[in-house]
């Protein structure tokens, strides 16, 4: 394969991954990242194109000088993109900074192939290094799985720079290319790199997706608490590991009272708005790493872990006190709520989270009967009345 059909197999992958990437990021304009990958795909195209006019009509020092702008800023967005999705950081001034070093060099020494190729590639393994310092904070199996494909990549790429700038310096800087066969070695390892480089990318988009996807159905959108089908996934496994270490586990759930009342007296706007305000004020009465579940309607689940039974036990106060004593407006008009609120925790020969949850609905029930406005906890020894002390 010569060098013109490398180039060319390069200027067309990176066309048509520039056209998907820019035709999704206008269907998803929220979306940074798909910004920057559709910049990454955009200068590899414009490296391709530019780099193959050069073999094609001519060649010079400006074309040399052009395509390897392109080809660091390409990789500078892959750094920008990285850094941005998991850092919550923008690196365009170290973007910058290379491509001025870049450019500046190559107008300090026009014509020498020799010396462009260990500073171009030199910045190469610079960025790529960089690229993969926010890839190392990935600490989740399943993320270590999606991001290792562009961790592979830019490894690839790190290493195929670094022999390219061991080859300039062991050629002495001289001012033409040493070797007949480097051109063809360096167009058909860009190729590759460019390849790999943009696949991983689409990889990393499709695993994101995904993870919204999976995200948006297993959270309440009224709320944004996580809904029945999260309860089951987590409360199994929750169970499962307190049951292995000996950690304490409750259900605490609780319900509006009278909340066809709202509905019925100020409307179903009022009555999200009633169940939104719920929410924030419960979730305000736990801790930050409490589990949170709307199960439909009025009903709500807080899973806890880890503390004794009068924790437990004020925890669920602090709910059920916290939403009676916050009134919600609607226009001028303070409503205010009470709940009703059922405990229950793992207790000895349990044998499955159901059991748990099934006694913590028992003691919900046994608050409304009482009069609302209460909440009980059912053990093995029966309903006791929980009071804040």
């Amino acid at each position: 394969m010569d060098v013109i059909t490398i180039k060319m197999s390069t200027f067309v992958l990176s066309l048509v991954l520039t056209i998907w990437w820019m035709v999704l990021q206008r269907t998803n304009v929220n979306d940074q990242s798909l910004r920057n990958w559709a910049w990454v795909s955009f200068c590899f195209l414009g490296y391709g194109s530019v780099s193959l006019a050069g073999d094609v009509y001519f060649q010079n020092a400006s074309t040399t000088l052009l395509a390897s702008l392109f080809l660091i800023a390409a990789h500078a967005f892959v750094l920008n993109g990285l850094t941005t999705h998991f850092m919550a950081k923008k690196q365009h001034i170290i973007s910058l900074i290379c491509i001025g070093i870049a450019a500046f060099s190559h107008l300090l020494i026009p014509g020498n192939e020799t010396a462009s190729l260990a500073i171009t590639y030199g910045l190469l393994i610079s960025v790529d290094t960089l690229a993969l310092i926010p890839l190392c904070h990935v600490k989740q199996p399943t993320q270590r799985q999606s991001y290792g494909v562009i961790m592979l990549a830019l490894a690839l790429s790190i290493f195929h720079n670094t022999f390219i700038v061991l080859l300039a310096l062991s050629a002495g800087l001289a001012d033409t290319l040493p070797m007949a066969w480097l051109p063809q070695y360096l167009a058909l390892g860009n190729l590759i790199i460019i390849t790999f480089i943009l696949l991983s990318l689409f990889n990393m988009y499709m695993w994101k997706r995904e993870q919204t996807l999976k995200t948006i159905s297993r959270t309440d959108s009224l709320t944004h608490w996580l809904n029945g089908v999260a309860l089951a996934d987590y409360a199994q496994r929750e169970f499962a590991r307190c049951q292995r270490s000996n950690t304490s586990l409750a259900f605490i759930t609780f319900d509006i009272d009278h909340f066809d009342q709202v509905y019925d007296n100020v409307g179903h706007l009022a009555g999200d708005k009633a169940l939104k305000h719920v929410a924030k004020v419960a979730k305000e009465a736990t801790r930050e790493y409490d589990y949170h579940f709307r199960i439909g309607g009025e009903t709500f689940i807080v899973m806890v872990t880890g503390l004794k039974i009068s924790d437990f036990k004020g925890i669920a106060e602090r709910i059920r006190e916290g939403i009676n004593q916050a009134p919600f407006y609607i226009s001028t008009q303070a409503i205010t709520l009470s709940v009703s609120v059922g405990i229950a925790t793992l207790e000895h020969g349990d044998m499955n989270w159901q059991a748990i949850m099934e006694r913590a609905d028992r003691a919900l029930y046994g608050a409304k009967k009482s009069g609302r406005n209460k909440t009980k906890l059912l053990t093995t020894h029966g309903l006791t009345l929980v009071k804040n002390e």
